[in-house]
């Protein structure tokens, strides 16, 4: 069996994993996976980035690059594209305004006149040859070849996107079934869309094309579609991460906001953190102008967590200041705490010492109310000062913090588990290595060391 992946740089984290996971399984199996990528659009952060490195490096796949044409070789392809022997002046041109890349190669050539293998007369005697300087040329000489209805239908689905459903064109279009299918028909036959592989759906042949028309679009035109594609897609059920990035193209604060919060949401909870990081910073672009401080902070604190999540911890430090700040100002001292604690370990990853981050979550801890509506922050606190001087191999002080954050997590079990987890490696370390493991038992069954039991407090309490 062969399975045949394409265009994996715009694949999202959670279907790469999906590959990977697979990866792990074809040994022994009659099977092969090819995976198409763009090497120019591996940039920095992009999930494939990670992804590949880790499967090249587990020796789960290997790596075959494609080198460019040369002269001779687009020769080749040159003469079979166009059934017949090029001049030796038309060959030489489109090696040189392809750069030996294919796709190129037959969209220059798919605007070739069809009489065009030799050149004709030029300017003063000299022979000009009929092949587009661009690309971008080439596709807009064949587009000046659609009729009125279907340069509609084009510049539609090129707002749409690379590829776009047939009852979503019609809507955006604004035109007749007739005229929606006379359209893709001209489209076709230009071959600059094909048929996509769902049921009524279409794709652009490349993205390039699609890249081109979408230019040639003026943008008002460009804005006023997007809106259109934002509110026929979201009055139709599409998810909220294709909405908001047509309300953010269109220019609409509003709906883009809550759009991309929703699927940012949504991601995060699918563990997809760049994509969430993505859509959160997509949300932040498009906050309103005067946010309420508690929202705009907590939104923070989402980058945060998220930026953190995908190792960009400078952005993540920055985020989870900016976050602070505003609680504190917005007098919410208890907010203001809780993000201190995550705060500091990324703090640590990007080299803070360890009094500089013990002094930021004693500093926090002074502001935590010692009362029911604190204990989960107080936990939290005393949780990360035992992560920090465990780091540090003060085993001691760790214990010491831990066995405290167990005691105010009472009845709160992500703060007893994240705590118990702490405190079992350190007591590991310590050499109570029986203890320490019990900590990651389920707590009924945990020993005395990291199970909290209430107790009657002294007048001194």
């Amino acid at each position: 069996m062969l399975v045949v992946l394409e265009d994996l740089h715009w694949a999202d984290q959670l279907s790469l994993e999906v590959v990977a996971h697979l990866a792990t399984r074809l040994a022994g199996r009659t099977m092969l996976v090819a995976g198409a990528y763009r090497s120019d659009e591996l940039y920095p952060r992009l999930p494939m980035r990670e992804w590949r490195a880790r499967l090249l490096t587990q020796r789960l796949a290997e790596d075959v690059r494609l080198p460019r044409l040369h002269s001779a070789e687009t020769a080749i392809l040159t003469a079979t594209l166009l059934g017949r022997a090029p001049s030796a002046s038309i060959a030489a041109a489109v090696h040189d305004r392809s750069d030996g890349i294919p796709l190129h190669v037959e969209e220059l050539l798919a605007a070739v006149p069809d009489d065009g293998a030799t050149e004709g007369p030029g300017p003063g005697g000299i022979p000009e040859v009929p092949v587009p300087d661009t690309l971008a040329d080439a596709v807009l000489a064949r587009a000046e070849k659609l009729g009125p209805a279907a340069r509609v239908v084009a510049n539609a689905g090129a707002v749409i996107g690379r590829s776009f459903e047939l009852e979503l064109l019609g809507a955006v279009s604004e035109l007749g079934p007739e005229a929606v299918d006379r359209g893709l028909r001209q489209l076709r036959e230009l071959y600059l869309v094909q048929p996509g592989t769902e049921e009524a759906s279409f794709d652009f042949r490349h993205a390039l094309l699609r890249d081109v028309l979408y230019g040639d679009i003026p943008a008002p035109e460009r804005g006023r579609l997007h809106e259109r594609v934002a509110r026929v897609a979201a009055g139709r059920g599409y998810g909220d991460a294709f909405v908001s990035s047509h309300f953010d193209q269109a220019g609409l604060a509003g709906p883009a906001y809550r759009h991309a919060l929703a699927a940012a949401r949504e991601a995060a909870a699918l563990s997809a953190h760049r994509e969430a990081l993505t859509l959160y910073r997509r949300a932040q672009r498009n906050l309103p102008a005067r946010p309420e401080p508690r929202e705009h902070a907590t939104l923070l604190a989402a980058i945060g967590d998220e930026a953190a999540a995908v190792d960009d911890n400078a952005a993540a430090l920055e985020a989870y200041e900016q976050a602070r700040r505003l609680l504190a100002e917005a007098g919410d001292t208890l907010g203001a705490a809780a993000v201190v604690a995550r705060l500091v370990a990324v703090a640590h990853l990007l080299g803070e010492d360890l009094a500089t981050r013990a002094g930021r979550l004693q500093q926090a801890l002074a502001t935590v109310p010692d009362d029911a509506a604190g204990g989960p922050v107080r936990a939290a606190l005393l949780s990360a000062l035992a992560a920090a001087y465990m780091l540090d191999r003060r085993l001691e002080e760790a214990i010491g913090y831990g066995e405290r954050s167990l005691a105010a997590a009472a009845g709160d079990d992500t703060a007893s588990l994240n705590t118990a987890a702490t405190l079992g490696s350190v007591l590991v370390f310590a050499g109570r290595v029986d203890q320490g493991w019990g900590c990651w038992r389920p707590p009924s069954a945990r020993p005395p060391s990291c199970a909290w039991r209430p107790r009657r407090l002294g007048a001194t309490g």
